[in-house]
């Protein structure tokens, strides 16, 4: 696993996935709690990710 990538996409996204997961549910402590949930399933299967650009929207599916 390529750690500096996985820190540079994490870094990217948290902000933008934490508003798209707010919007949904309009609730700071749940959404940290999923947005948290859903790094960690992607981080198991960061592997699996080819497109480093299409980051976002897989996490959005997880």
């Amino acid at each position: 696993m390529d750690y500096p990538d996985l820190e540079y996409l994490c870094d990217r996204t948290w902000p933008l996935l934490f508003k798209y997961v707010y919007y949904r549910v309009n609730d700071v402590d749940d959404t940290n709690d999923i947005v948290q949930e859903t790094y960690l399933r992607a981080i198991k299967n960061f592997e699996n990710v080819r497109d480093k650009k299409s980051f976002l929207p897989y996490l959005k599916n997880c």
